[in-house]
């Protein structure tokens, strides 16, 4: 699939607003002007995977976070198109969110990871399997500690449109959080009832490691959720 925008998202112009499909045919345009010259311009490319949500091709709000936010997305469960897409360095944003079990499951790479974030981009991650060693490139460590559900967010950036506290939502998992700590180099910007990260930033702020499902999130903030932290890890204030 190649990269899209939301057709019912917004531009703003010298002229006014534009809505509807020509606001997208002109983020495209900017997209690729931005490509012939040293400047970035236009929205952000953002490479997005996953493999399950526990009601089947239902996904609850992230990709509406992304299309609000007004990135260009790429969507693909093709383990050869994301791994190709990471060596690239195009995209601008990975969002992996791996929540499948046994051959489902993608199987990540923590090397094309590593690779990627060297040379600058970001990555949201949430691994169902808690892999050590992808952890680790992320600048976290997990507990053991699974099943949490109380949710105490850190960070102000994260907090806007939510609060301070999110209970999350069993949509069906037998293991729906995970607890984290952060190593060296890594941050906790949300912390679970016990205490244990339920996020963790690292790579000097480009990498997110979430620790629940992308799907268990309260549908009533979950869009919300994760525009905002998207939005820190492109560094990208909110639109007025």
């Amino acid at each position: 699939m190649a990269w899209s925008a939301n057709a019912h998202r917004t531009v703003r112009t010298r002229r006014g607003v534009l809505r509807g499909p020509l606001a997208a045919l002109l983020a495209a345009v900017l997209l690729v002007a931005g490509c012939s010259s040293n400047a970035p311009v236009g929205p952000p490319q953002v490479l997005y995977f996953y493999d399950s949500y526990f009601v089947q091709g239902e996904d609850p709000y992230v990709l509406d976070a992304l299309f609000d936010a007004g990135y260009l997305v790429r969507r693909t469960n093709d383990v050869e198109v994301f791994d190709a897409e990471l060596r690239s360095g195009r995209p601008d944003l990975v969002v992996a969110l791996v929540q499948a079990d046994g051959t489902t499951a993608l199987p990540l790479d923590a090397d094309v990871f590593d690779t990627y974030l060297a040379r600058g981009g970001r990555v949201l991650l949430a691994d169902w399997r808690r892999d050590p060693t992808l952890a680790a490139v992320m600048d976290a460590a997990y507990t053991g500690a699974t099943n949490l559900r109380v949710a105490r967010l850190d960070d102000p950036a994260l907090e806007e449109g939510i609060g301070e506290r999110v209970v999350l939502r069993e949509p069906g998992w037998l293991t729906f959080s995970m607890g984290l700590r952060p190593l060296d180099e890594g941050t906790a910007a949300c912390a679970f009832e016990n205490d244990d990260a339920c996020l963790v930033v690292g790579n000097d702020g480009r990498s997110a490691l979430l620790g629940m499902l992308g799907d268990t999130l309260p549908t009533d903030v979950g869009a919300t959720f994760f525009e905002n932290l998207t939005r820190r890890l492109l560094d990208d204030p909110p639109r007025p």
